[in-house]
């Protein structure tokens, strides 16, 4: 558990040394951090007067408890591993929110696990809720029922090969009231803000998992999670913003279903003119002299031609490693895309930590993807007929109740998303979603990105090692 060993004499001549923790309870790390900086010890004595991990509550030396500012940066060392099952498709994007979580292993999407506990919901809207998403288990079923066979006809493949293949084109039709789990991690600190937000949230469910977080986290570590209180700002930005939005924005006469291009989902809305000068000002700055300060050294790029800075870029990343990431210095701007694609896709494409996401509710107004290998398979139409039947009864359920409505949306329905990525982080997402090994809808959408980002700044087009083929 603990080397290098020796005694903890600290002189001049003392090297470096390093600790590596292995086999104490991630929980109890925060309070063990907490003892060893307040003396001169240091980790050796804090370990050897934390008996054991679970005494974290019950140690007063370990506890965290008036440490006033301290409390929450401490926190931050801790991190926690949460399962969430038994929630819907709907609440798990809630809960796995890409900036609040460090990791998230999603579980496959399929229609094995049932509809969601809607607990919450008035009987009679959830009985409508329910009955939507029960028929496109159904209609899931019959389609996967044809698909596979012909798949396998088709790629001349086993049945067993064949299946997943079938699983993939019927994908859009899984509503978003099924049942599925969520496995992630984050840290204390970061997880009760989250679980603070998600108590606020206007759907049942989504509260009632927070709860359950909340419950599971206490039992193991409660002095971290003792004051976790709903939002206030949560539940007030939604109105306030949409009143706002109601002076300030006329829609199109066209309608509330007014959207871009079918063929143009992904569009960029704003990025940085001067981008390669604030990523070189970042890089130079590191590498420079300290005489050198940072508004002289951004009046010397200001009058230096963009090939000459493209040069100086392609010498910093020249010996970029195969699985290396580009230098911080590219975080230093940020693009902000809006992606237009089905809830399937998105769910691939979230799966990365690498960007900022604002996604808005499911409905079915912007129409629906259709995979297209269905025309090759003769299996279009069964398909079309699903996704028509759930939109008309996902707009009977929006009628009553938009956010109850969500549940009944098929997956094959597109959202739209709206992304803020700095470029380091966009070289990460190009370059691991246009790999041979990701989905071709999903692939589209790594192109549409570096595509978007080059023709403003053709001296990107070098940066990421994007697979276009």
């Amino acid at each position: 558990m603990l080397g290098p060993e020796g005694d903890n004499h600290e002189t001049a001549a003392d090297p470096p040394r390093a600790t590596v923790l292995s086999g104490v309870a991630e929980e109890a790390v925060p309070a063990l951090f907490a003892g060893a900086s307040r003396g001169h010890a240091g980790i050796a004595a804090a370990l050897a007067e934390l008996q054991s991990p679970a005494a974290l509550a019950a140690t007063p030396a370990f506890g965290l408890t008036g440490l006033g500012g301290t409390e929450a940066d401490l926190t931050e060392h801790s991190t926690l591993h949460v399962a969430l099952e038994g929630v819907s498709l709907l609440a798990a994007r809630a809960v796995q929110d890409s900036r609040a979580v460090v990791s998230v292993v999603p579980a496959d999407i399929s229609i094995d696990q049932g509809v969601a506990d809607l607990t919450g919901m008035p009987a009679p809207l959830r009985a409508r809720v329910t009955e939507a998403t029960l028929s496109l288990h159904r209609a899931y079923a019959a389609f996967m029922d044809r698909a596979a066979p012909r798949v396998a006809a088709r790629d001349r493949c086993s049945p067993e090969a064949a299946a997943p293949r079938a699983r993939a084109l019927a994908l859009g039709l899984v509503p978003s009231a099924t049942r599925t789990r969520v496995y992630f991690s984050t840290n204390a600190r970061v997880l009760s803000a989250h679980c603070g937000r998600l108590l606020a949230h206007p759907l049942p469910e989504v509260r009632s998992a927070a709860g359950a977080i909340l419950d599971a986290a206490r039992n193991v570590a409660p002095e971290l999670f003792h004051a976790v209180t709903p939002s206030k700002m949560r539940t007030a930005a939604p109105s306030e913003l949409a009143d706002a939005i109601a002076r300030l924005h006329t829609a199109p006469q066209e309608g509330a279903s007014a959207t871009m291009v079918i063929s143009q989902p992904v569009r960029l809305i704003r990025h940085d003119k001067d981008a390669l000068e604030r990523v070189m000002l970042a890089l130079a700055y590191d590498a420079c002299d300290p005489t050198i300060n940072a508004f002289a050294l951004m009046g010397s790029l200001r009058t230096a031609r963009e090939p000459a800075l493209t040069e100086m870029l392609a010498k910093v990343l020249r010996e970029r490693g195969p699985d290396e990431l580009p230098p911080r210095g590219l975080e230093a701007s940020a693009l902000t895309f809006e992606l237009m694609v089905d809830a399937a896709t998105l769910h691939d494409l979230m799966r990365p930590r690498a960007h900022t996401a604002s996604t808005q509710r499911f409905t079915c107004r912007l129409g629906f993807q259709m995979p297209e290998d269905l025309l090759d398979l003769g299996l279009a139409e069964p398909y079309q007929d699903a996704m028509l039947a759930a939109q008309a009864a996902w707009a009977e359920i929006e009628a009553e109740d938009p956010a109850a409505a969500e549940y009944a949306v098929p997956l094959g329905y597109r959202v739209r998303s709206l992304w803020t990525v700095d470029l380091r982080q966009l070289v990460h997402l190009i370059e691991s979603r246009s790999a041979k090994a990701n989905p071709m809808r999903v692939r589209r959408i790594a192109h549409g990105l570096y595509r978007s980002a080059s023709n403003v700044l053709p001296w990107f087009r070098d940066v990421p090692r994007v697979d276009l083929d």
